[in-house]
């Protein structure tokens, strides 16, 4: 019995240009390889206070929701 060889893609998107071309390849593996696809946002909050305020989170998870609906 012949394995696919990817049965699951995960793609890291972070709304910038370079991470859309990847997104962009591993759709194209997924499509050719009948692989399922999962997206994760990512965010750099390394500049940001432990203690952030709600909207911020909020605002994190509008740009994360945006980006992977890009894809």
């Amino acid at each position: 019995m012949k394995r696919k060889p990817y049965r699951k893609i995960l793609l890291a998107i972070d709304g910038s240009e370079n991470a859309k071309i990847a997104a962009l390849s591993g759709l194209e593996i997924a499509k050719n390889t009948g692989s399922e696809i999962y997206a994760v946002y990512v965010a750099n909050i390394s500049c940001c206070s432990p203690i952030m305020p709600e909207s911020y989170d909020w605002e994190i998870g509008k740009e994360g929701s945006e980006a992977v609906a890009e894809i």
